[in-house]
C-alpha cells in the first residue's frame, strides 16, 4: 500500500509547487529508474524497509548520489541504512484487528508526507496565489477537454 500513499504524497508536493512524480520500485527495476536525475531527492516509503523491489534499486539510487529520505517503520532496516535521512513512521500496531492489513502504518506515513509537503511549501515561500494559479490551469484544461469531447 506504500505505492498508493506515495502517489498521494507526490500529488500533494506537485500541487504545492514542488515538481514531483511517483515511481513504483517494480517499474524502477525495469528501466524507469532513469527518470531520477542528479537534481532529484528520492522519498522512499516502506513499512518494513526490506521489500525485494526496494532492495534491488537502493544500490542504484546510491550510485546516483541523490539524497534519499526514508519513511519507514523499521529504523534498523536496509532502507534506513541507505538513507540520507530516516523518518520513523512506526506504529505500535495496525488498526486491523488481525494486525495485518496496513492501516495505521499507512496513515502515519501519509501524515508524515503531508507534513513534509507543508514544510517544503513554507520553505519555498509558496503562496495562495501560487496554489490558485496551478489549480486554475487544471480547471481550465478539464473544461477544455470536456468541451472538446462533446
Amino acid at each position: 500500500k506504500s505505492g498508493h500513499v506515495g502517489s498521494k504524497i507526490a500529488a500533494t508536493l506537485a500541487s504545492t509547487g514542488t515538481p514531483s512524480f511517483f515511481l513504483h520500485p517494480a517499474e524502477a527495476i525495469h528501466g524507469d529508474i532513469g527518470m531520477i536525475t542528479t537534481k532529484d531527492v528520492v522519498l522512499a516509503l516502506s513499512n518494513s524497509g526490506e521489500t525485494d523491489e526496494l532492495l534491488t534499486i537502493l544500490p542504484v539510487i546510491k550510485r546516483l548520489d541523490v539524497p534519499l529520505i526514508a519513511l519507514t517503520g523499521k529504523a534498523g532496516s536496509t532502507l534506513a541504512r541507505y538513507a540520507t535521512v530516516t523518518l520513523d513512521v512506526s506504529v505500535p500496531a495496525e488498526a486491523c484487528p488481525l494486525n495485518l492489513a496496513p492501516t495505521a502504518s499507512t496513515t502515519a506515513t501519509l501524515a508524515m508526507g503531508d507534513a513534509l509537503a507543508v514544510a517544503v511549501l513554507e520553505a519555498r515561500g509558496f503562496t495562495e496565489e501560487d496554489f490558485a494559479r496551478s489549480h486554475r490551469v487544471a480547471v481550465s484544461v478539464g473544461v477544455f477537454f470536456r468541451t472538446w469531447m462533446k
